[in-house]
Formats: structure tokens, C-alpha cells, sequence
């Protein structure tokens, strides 16, 4: 298991290439979380407190572990990408980001369990981020996907939107118990 706790980045300026079984990463202030796995990876935490992105590819399956803290970005892009030909990105804890763009793209199938969300809420003055998943065969969502706008502070003026979602898969089939795009309140 690899555990970083770092303040300015892990990876940010050059990706750090692993082959580890887990890894447990909190970024505090700014820089990004950016790893390259040579195959299968557990995610016990990938926490980016400050600005940034969250980037993990692996060429193997990417499992978002159950009871854990999932995955986080305040205000960055978050991307998921299994490369492997039979490689799945599971979700079985919440991925949240505050306005950025979820991306999850798997060589096989994107699956998460029930109660396990996909979450990007806007920050002030900015449209809440889009969500993207792509899978070369399976979709099967039991947790919600929901992307909320900003709601207006000011009585004269509008609210922000919530973010697109896209599905794709090349093969055979998408299923999602819900998805919830909202804007905020003017």
C-alpha cells in the first residue's frame, strides 16, 4: 500500500509511475494528484484539498474501495481510466468533485454499488462540472450521478447550471438508477 500525505502536489509536474496493490493520497494545498499503475490498483483515498486535478490511469482494474474515503477533488478534473482490455473502473465509494469534469473511462465495464455516488456540485460563479463515462462494454450504475449549480447570492441575478452527462459504451448495455441534473436557485 502506498500512503502519500503531501501540500504542494504528487505528481503534478511529472506523473509518478507505481506498482502497488493500493494507495491511501492526500493532497492539501495546491498542485495535482497525477499516478500512472502498471496494472490493477484499490483506491483508499485520493483526496485533492486545494486546487488541482486528480488523475489515476491503470492498466489494470481501478476499484474504489467500499468504507473508505473515496475520491475527491475541490476544484479539479477528476479522471478514471483503466486501460486494459478487461479492465473495469468499480465504485464502491463516492467520487465528488466541487465544478470540475468527472471522467471515467474503462477497457471493459464501469459499475458502482448502491449508495455510491458520482457528484460534481459548482462553486460559486462557475456551472457545476460535466460527468463523462465511457466503457468499452458495460455500464451498471446502482449509485446516483448528480450534478448540481450554484445557487445566486444576489436577488437580480441568475443561477448556475448543472453539468452535462454523457454515457458510452461500444458494446452492450448502460443501466443507472438515477441521474440528477440540477441548477441552483436564482
Amino acid at each position: 500500500r502506498l500512503v502519500i500525505d503531501a501540500v504542494t502536489g504528487v505528481g503534478s509536474s511529472d506523473n509518478i509511475d507505481t506498482e502497488v496493490a493500493s494507495i491511501d493520497i492526500d493532497n492539501t494545498t495546491s498542485g495535482g494528484i497525477v499516478i500512472n499503475e502498471t496494472d490493477a490498483i484499490s483506491v483508499i483515498e485520493l483526496d485533492q484539498n486545494g486546487s488541482g486535478v486528480v488523475t489515476l490511469d491503470a492498466a489494470g482494474t481501478i476499484t474504489i474501495v467500499n468504507g473508505t474515503a473515496g475520491v475527491t477533488a475541490m476544484t479539479g478534473t477528476v479522471t478514471l481510466n483503466a486501460t486494459g482490455g478487461t479492465s473495469d473502473v468499480v465504485i464502491n465509494e463516492d467520487i465528488i468533485t466541487m465544478g470540475g469534469l468527472i471522467d471515467i473511462d474503462a477497457g471493459q465495464d464501469v459499475i458502482s454499488t448502491a449508495d455510491d455516488d458520482i457528484m460534481t456540485t459548482a462553486v460559486s460563479g462557475t456551472n457545476s462540472g460535466a460527468v463523462d463515462i465511457d466503457a468499452t462494454r458495460n455500464v451498471a450504475l446502482a449509485g446516483d450521478i448528480i450534478t448540481t449549480g450554484e445557487n445566486n447570492a444576489t436577488a437580480d441575478g441568475t443561477a448556475d447550471d448543472g453539468g452535462q452527462v454523457n454515457i458510452d459504451t461500444t458494446d452492450v448495455t448502460i443501466s443507472v438508477v438515477n441521474i440528477t441534473t440540477s441548477g441552483g436557485n436564482a
